[in-house]
């Protein structure tokens, strides 16, 4: 049975396999990558996602606007619409030096203070008392000078240390040429968003990668070969975890 990928409502056989239709039968992986914003003329996350291939899954790829109010609409569509097995959202950071796989997400809506691309924020629907993380611990916003102020966080379920783990293998090898590290500060902005968004749906489920610029140091076929071996380890990962 051939692996298979939707793009634009688009069903494309991935190879790996004999071909053929019968994909309902594989588990549903919709990954998403954000367009252009700033001064991204190209956004990597998208650029490397649309040209991923996964192996015994049915991918779904989407391209997200770095709007919130789409973000909202997108999130509740890809949950109730394809019903998946696992949500993978990419976005580009520029302080990434690797694949980044982020741990948490913050939950109140007025900490997302940096604007889309047409100037907005999300609504903000109260809750401004800081609270404390699931784990226990304070999840700070970098430069707070209060030293007590925390956050309500929520966190993946996925052994991503684990991912991680295997990626660096493979990279110490080698076969790709980034490695992957942890990250437990998303940025506050679009990213951050839909992680959160996805997270409150499914917290076992759902990841956020991060990935780096393109540059002449760091081109965009060395990202998606590293992007795409990270998500086929979660996707390995979470299936073995769900078996």
């Amino acid at each position: 049975m051939g692996d298979q990928r939707v793009v634009a409502d688009m069903v494309v056989d991935c190879g790996g396999g004999s071909g053929g239709g019968g994909h309902q039968q594989l588990p549903t992986v919709v990954v998403t990558g954000f367009g252009v914003f700033r001064n991204y003329k190209l956004n990597p996350s998208w650029e490397c996602v649309q040209r991923l291939r996964l192996k015994g899954c049915h991918l779904i790829v989407e391209e997200i606007p770095v709007v919130y109010d789409e973000v909202d609409k997108r999130v509740a569509n890809i949950w109730t619409k394809h019903k998946p097995f696992l949500v993978i959202h990419c976005g580009v950071s520029s302080i990434a030096k690797c694949i980044t796989l982020e741990t948490k997400a913050v939950r109140q809506q007025r900490l997302y203070d940096k604007p889309d691309i047409y100037g907005r924020l999300p609504d903000d629907g109260g809750g401004r008392q800081p609270m404390m993380c699931a784990d226990g611990n304070s999840c700070r916003q970098i430069g707070s000078t209060v030293e007590d102020e925390c956050y309500d966080c929520i966190e993946c379920g996925i052994d991503l240390q684990k991912v991680c783990n295997e990626v660096n293998q493979h990279f110490e090898k080698g076969l790709v040429r980034l490695g992957a590290d942890l990250s437990s500060n998303a940025g506050r902005f679009l990213c951050e968003y839909i992680y959160c968004s996805s997270l409150k749906q499914c917290t076992d489920r759902t990841a956020f990668i991060h990935v780096p610029e393109i540059s002449d140091n760091c081109p965009l076929e060395d990202i998606h070969s590293a992007l795409e071996l990270t998500i086929q380890t979660i996707v390995n990962h979470v299936m073995h975890s769900h078996k």
